[in-house]
């Protein structure tokens, strides 16, 4: 045999080549879309805490939110549109995507079109164990629902905190993030009901509403009871409706219905 023939490749092993010259490419494009997708995510949330505290700031310096969009316009390059208040803004996020930002009882709520962007804002069950077995040791909590005595009120679903209502300063989020810096759960549609014997109820659905959603719509939500130590006693699915509270002095508010 040729010496130079003995140097050359054989069909199977030039085929074995290119195969896997091709499987480090799809890793390497798998491992460089990653990379962007959470880069474009990253920035998503950044931008979303921008606007949010821009607002807020806002507000407090002019008054309302008449001519923010202009402000938006300095922040982002990207920008088009009008106010933000009750109206979506489109081009900020940096996948395309359209921000909807609502106020409502001077909550500010900002989401994203792109699902992908907001899953990083969702808590695994053990995180939002963890959280909220610590709720009764916040100073909003003690001052509902605490007697002078050490007894607890007598509230029930009547003296509930929900997402849709105002959730007058200071609240049990503002305490929770003092000790869980970051917690966001704008993502989620919430409710916190205390009882007399100290025992609380957590729901949080996914199934995000707001107080336009028609009474009865049926939502899936997960109920987390906690004693009145914090320790959770259960934690379970359960299949509700959206219900509306009247609170005194206010406009009825769309809540979820508590599950017995």
């Amino acid at each position: 045999m040729r010496e130079d023939a003995r140097k050359a490749f054989t069909l199977v092993e030039m085929l074995i080549v290119i195969i896997v010259i091709g499987i480090l490419a799809a890793l390497m494009m798998i491992s460089s879309g990653s990379a962007t997708d959470k880069a474009e995510e990253t920035r998503c949330i950044a931008d979303r805490r921008s606007i949010r505290s821009a607002i807020n700031i806002y507000r407090v310096e002019h008054g309302s939110y008449d001519g923010f969009g202009d402000k938006l316009k300095e922040m982002f390059d990207n920008y088009h549109g009008s106010d933000p208040v009750d109206s979506k803004i489109e081009g900020i996020c940096p996948s395309g995507g359209t921000y909807t930002i609502t106020s409502a009882d001077d909550k500010i709520t900002i989401i994203c079109s792109i699902p992908r962007h907001e899953k990083l804002r969702y808590y695994t069950d053990e995180e939002i164990k963890n959280m909220f077995s610590r709720l009764h040791e916040t100073a909003a909590y003690k001052d509902r629902y605490v007697n002078s005595n050490g007894s607890f009120k007598n509230t029930g679903t009547n003296g509930s905190v929900d997402s849709n209502g105002r959730n007058i300063a200071p609240t049990f989020l503002d305490d929770l993030r003092a000790l869980f810096p970051g917690l966001d759960l704008s993502a989620y549609s919430w409710r916190i009901i205390t009882w007399d014997n100290g025992r609380y109820n957590v729901y949080l659905t996914k199934d995000k509403f707001d107080n336009n959603t028609a009474v009865g719509t049926p939502i899936s939500a997960v109920k987390y009871t906690f004693d009145s130590n914090g320790n959770l006693v259960e934690s379970r699915e359960v299949s509700t409706t959206v219900v509306e509270k009247t609170v005194s002095g206010e406009d009825p508010i769309k809540v979820i219905q508590h599950v017995q």
